[in-house]
């Protein structure tokens, strides 16, 4: 089982943060910056959520992967119908919880594995981005120097309260989520960076994450005791991604219409380098062969 935390992890209010995210309107970004949802929610949440990472602006290059951790049949049916053709959004399949790992931790590594962004923005689907928050985030990471920052929503609840963006080298130099596996706490990440002394912040994220786009507490799902048991138990988190992944990218390969670069024929997503479409058939292949 997680080990909780030695002591609850006490945080002031967002107006006492040192930084405050989104008092000016960000200036154009140009890195690659990934958006992160882990999802397991009903469709209106699902669809919000998405809609919101897609909606991003002053971001040049952006890149939003989901990972289905649980959806229902009918979220993952109107997710793809509506984002199919999108190459910005990948839809990943969930790799078994390792032993050791808390949920929270092991959704994270699999969607910093799955990122092509220099900013990673890990993000909670229960409380919808503004359209200038992935900017107004990367923005005030790199101005300030930092490696993390932590952008917090307020609230009483925990859920949707955080988000969080990372400089991916610092992210992985410390092991990613592996640096605080055991913990379930959403500021674990936060914990683990300042023991290897890396340069972090908190920041007022009220204007660039709103309140009142924020999802009820009856419209989160209840954390299930055995998502996973369905897919075979990797005894590594980031090699059972990476082994996913391969996978993937070998089907791809073999697909029909698809040529030995990854990249379908017709060209449609050549232009970006992604693999949009792709990803969306390969989901579809798998719940199939469940049934």
């Amino acid at each position: 089982m997680p080990r909780l935390p030695a002591r609850p992890l006490l945080v002031a209010p967002p107006v006492l943060h040192l930084h405050a995210a989104g008092t000016r309107r960000p200036p154009l970004i140009r890195e690659p910056v990934s958006v992160l949802l882990p999802l397991r929610h009903e469709p209106s949440v699902a669809l919000a959520a998405v809609r919101a990472a897609v909606a991003q602006r002053n971001v040049t290059r952006l890149d939003v992967v989901v990972l289905d951790v649980g959806c229902t049949e009918e979220t993952y049916r109107v997710l793809s119908r509506e984002f199919r053709d999108d190459p910005r959004v990948r839809l990943l399949d969930t790799s078994c919880l390792p032993t050791g790992w808390s949920r929270f931790s092991h959704r994270s590594q699999q969607l910093a594995v799955g990122a092509r962004g220099r900013i990673l923005l890990f993000a909670d689907p229960g409380a919808p981005l503004g359209p200038y928050a992935a900017a107004a985030g990367a923005d005030l990471l790199r101005r300030e120097e930092l490696d993390l920052l932590v952008l917090d929503a307020g609230g009483r609840r925990r859920t949707g309260r955080y988000a969080f963006a990372a400089d991916s080298e610092a992210y992985w130099r410390i092991g990613g989520h592996r640096a605080a596996a055991r913990d379930p706490h959403p500021l674990a990440l936060l914990c683990a960076m300042r023991k290897a002394n890396v340069p972090t912040g908190l920041a007022d994220a009220r204007r660039v994450i709103p309140a009142h786009l924020r999802a009820r507490a009856d419209e989160l799902p209840p954390e299930p005791r055995e998502p996973y048991s369905r897919l075979r138990d990797y005894g590594d988190a980031t090699l059972g991604s990476l082994g996913t992944t391969a996978r993937k990218l070998l089907a791809a390969m073999r697909a029909p219409g698809v040529e030995a670069g990854g990249h379908e024929a017709s060209g449609s997503g050549e232009e970006n380098g992604q693999l949009g479409q792709p990803m969306w058939a390969w989901g579809a292949s798998r719940r199939q062969q469940q049934r």
